[in-house]
């Protein structure tokens, strides 16, 4: 029990940094609302369950038929962080992709959790024989290491639950502190709003000759004189690779993330 507890400890750390830094100052899902609230949805749901973890595991014996409650606590766990690899894959999108340091932060804190559970199962049902007596009493590990660790970590991953459903429902006041919301379409939109132009006139035949745009070649035919034509297609073409331009430099400062 000492080891799943201890585990439970640390997987409590690294979820800290993974929402502080990842979720927070990186990605700012709260400042997103509902573009980014099917993660965010995600998210509560699994800090609501991880609050309930912090709170009984280091005090509370679980015995008989509770101890399928605690059973069902973990496998809505692994479903919910399971559906979140994938509904973070479309979210995500906006940014680029997921970060690969947050990549591998999940993977670590997937084989803690795994682990955790190895040592915990077995003595769930017989901590303690059929009482519902406290664990300490049992002598479990002092409060002052790993139960204390795990109860310092019950409030905070609840009010992370707790801001994280906030921002999904787009509520008012506060929804995205100390971030600014999201006023500005995300860039990786902008990009393809770009490129599905250009999917999108080689799609319908908005190109003439050789590739090029049907702008062009109107230009070409119609009749106009070779200075003025060819100061037409270069205010085309210009224009063309000002969007790219500037597409490419929103891109770039949002991935740079806050200065």
């Amino acid at each position: 029990m000492t080891v799943a507890l201890w585990l439970l400890a640390i997987q409590g750390v690294i979820g800290a940094f993974d929402t502080v830094y990842y979720h927070e100052w990186r990605a700012r899902l709260p400042a997103r609302g509902k573009q980014a609230a099917s993660e965010l949805k995600l998210h509560a749901a699994r800090d609501f369950f991880y609050a309930v973890l912090f709170a009984t595991l280091p005090w509370i014996a679980w015995h008989g038929a509770w101890v399928l409650v605690l059973v069902a606590v973990f496998v809505a766990e692994i479903v919910l962080t399971l559906t979140d690899f994938v509904v973070e894959i479309a979210v995500r999108k906006q940014l680029g992709d997921v970060y690969a340091g947050e990549r591998v932060t999940h993977a670590v804190m997937g084989i803690l959790y795994g682990a955790m559970i190895a040592n915990l199962i077995p003595d769930a049902g017989t901590r303690g024989g059929r009482s519902r007596r406290r664990w300490w009493s049992s002598g479990p590990p002092s409060p002052a290491t790993c139960g204390g660790a795990c109860s310092r970590w019950r409030p905070g991953v609840f009010l992370s639950g707790v801001r994280d459903l906030y921002a999904a429902l787009d509520l008012p006041l506060w929804r995205s502190w100390p971030w600014k919301p999201e006023l500005r379409r995300t860039i990786v939109m902008e990009v393809d709003d770009v490129l599905e132009h250009e999917v999108a006139a080689r799609r319908d035949g908005h190109r003439g000759a050789g590739g090029r745009p049907r702008a062009v070649d109107r230009a070409v035919a119609g009749g106009e004189t070779p200075a003025w034509r060819g100061a037409r297609i270069a205010r085309i073409r210009s224009a063309r690779e000002d969007r790219r331009r500037r597409a490419a430099r929103h891109r770039s400062e949002l991935l740079a993330g806050p200065e």
